[in-house]
């Protein structure tokens, strides 16, 4: 998978050198109402191979919803939709590879938000590597790795993860913790959260997956092997649908949780 290292600053996202910021975008830059589709994606400065559900119309600027500013995007989760094809939106933001990164994005529920059906859970963003290992691929440290978060039963919080040793076929669930209770998202909120990951060296175990919500500490994972290969980490991955492959994952309803404040950076004073 190719990957492209943007070198100028355009329309709200940037590539610095000196503020080790990649990418910084809170969607200022359109009308309310706009399907914010892979056209708008490019004019904001993002790098991607490909996209789902942008296109589709279910990703809009919306006004009713921010976290600073005035605007931030709305994904729309339809009922009955599981996977990628059908709800939600995934993209890949690439960028040049990077031995430890950081993001932060604040993400809101929607007061009817659905969190399943008989299965409850589904996928949020996060940080990966390569071909996204992920879908119930074996990570053969060739094919990347993915650090995504889930909502589980009625908004618990767990990473998402997918390294050459995971447990089972799918990703391995880490709760999120604040001290001794698991997180638990609640609808008609922002959050913030905040991931670190560094990347294992040559064939060790010495990988890390460091997580924060709304700047406390809730998960610090290390002895990880993600990959053999010399890989390091090289996109931002905006993956979030309900499942799961099948409907009894779905929602009842639509619903809907609205994103602001996309950050990427080497640096932990531009996300905390």
């Amino acid at each position: 998978m190719k990957k492209i290292f943007l070198l100028s600053m355009l329309m709200g996202s940037m590539i610095s050198s000196q503020t080790q910021i990649i990418y910084n975008q809170s969607f200022e830059n359109w009308n309310h109402g706009d399907s914010y589709t892979s056209a708008h994606l490019k004019k904001d400065g993002f790098s991607f191979d490909w996209t789902a559900g942008f296109d589709e119309s279910r990703v809009i600027v919306d006004s009713t919803q921010a976290h600073t500013g005035k605007f931030s995007i709305r994904v729309k989760y339809p009922k009955d939709a599981v996977g990628p094809s059908q709800g939600g939106a995934q993209v890949p933001l690439n960028f040049e590879g990077k031995k430890e990164v950081y993001i932060s994005y604040w993400l809101y529920f929607s007061d009817n938000f659905d969190w399943g059906g008989k299965h409850e859970g589904g996928k949020l963003p996060g940080l990966a590597t390569g071909d996204n290992c992920s879908g119930g691929q074996t990570c053969d440290g060739t094919n990347g790795f993915t650090a995504r978060l889930m909502w589980r039963k009625g908004g618990e919080a767990v990473l998402y993860l997918y390294h050459m040793d995971k447990p089972g076929k799918y990703g391995e669930d880490i709760p999120l913790m604040n001290g001794e209770q698991q997180v638990v998202f609640e609808k008609g909120q922002w959050y913030q959260v905040t991931e670190r990951v560094k990347i294992n060296s040559d064939n060790n175990k010495d990988g890390e997956v460091e997580i924060w919500i709304n700047r406390n500490p809730a998960l610090l994972k290390t002895g990880i092997q993600f990959v053999n290969d010399g890989s390091l980490i090289d996109n931002f991955y905006i993956s979030t649908f309900h499942g799961g492959a099948d409907i009894e994952w779905a929602p009842g309803e639509d619903c809907y949780i609205w994103m602001d404040d996309w950050i990427v950076s080497t640096d932990k004073a531009d996300v905390l």
